[in-house]
């Protein structure tokens, strides 16, 4: 599963509890997270997305 919110989402939406609730039911592991990055430089005002990729278990 792939995630690529905006980090100001992923803070107040409730993103980053809801992740870590499911990691800790062992239904999913992160694999990979990567910073912040700017996925179109010409965007105004800069709009920021955050990349996580999860494994699901079974």
């Amino acid at each position: 599963m792939v995630f690529s919110p905006r980090p100001d989402v992923y803070e107040t939406g409730g993103f980053r509890e809801k992740q870590a609730e499911l990691e800790s039911e062992d239904l999913w592991q992160l694999a990979d997270e990567r910073e912040k990055f700017r996925p179109l430089p010409k965007n105004k005002p800069a709009v920021y997305h955050q990349m996580g990729v999860y494994r699901i278990c079974e």
